[in-house]
């Protein structure tokens, strides 16, 4: 399939030979460097064994992939390109598959077959805002703003962890 490109990022499919997968699906996330530099891409997400159909708005990526025996689920992930690091989260799941995602701005829209035939669905993405300098000398505080919406007025509950998934806690930080 064709990348999905907004702006400067830019999602695909890559078919290959994954170590403890065979072969499968992955997604490849990147943002485009001014000129003629190519840009370094991330894989996103766990092997599947259909292709994805990823699409791209700013950078936020959502696709649809599938695991031995389990339907087809969507995930997204937020192109972090300092870091350039692009984590996976699980966006739904059921005993039905979902596919064929399209995203635009924090609207995702997708095929499901959890009631029967094919149908369209919708869901709007949390909105996350944070306020202040998110990079910081070591010994120094790092004080941060968060802002947040849930798009069905819920009540958000945030939490901080390290890449790695240790808490913040257990280095002595605050969150």
């Amino acid at each position: 399939e064709a990348p999905a490109v907004s702006g400067a990022s830019v999602a695909w499919d890559q078919f290959s030979f994954w170590p403890g997968f065979g072969l499968g699906y992955r997604v490849n996330v990147c943002r485009l460097a001014a000129g003629d530099a190519p840009c370094a891409p991330v894989l996103a997400g766990e092997p599947s064994l259909s292709a994805n159909a990823p699409d791209v708005s700013g950078d936020t990526v959502v696709w649809s992939s599938d695991a031995p025996g389990e339907p087809a689920a969507l995930f997204f992930c937020e192109h972090d390109p300092v870091a350039n690091t692009c984590p996976a989260q699980r966006l739904t799941g059921s005993a039905a598959g979902a596919r064929n995602p399209a995203i635009d701005g924090r609207r995702v829209v997708f095929e499901d077959e959890r009631d029967g035939p094919t149908r369209i669905y919708a869901l709007e993405l949390p909105d996350l805002l944070v306020l202040g300098d998110r990079r910081v000398r070591e010994g120094q505080l790092l004080r941060l703003a968060i802002f947040g919406r849930d798009p069905e007025g819920k009540q958000l509950r945030l939490s901080a962890q390290l890449a790695d998934g240790t808490p913040v806690e257990s280095l002595g930080m605050r969150f």
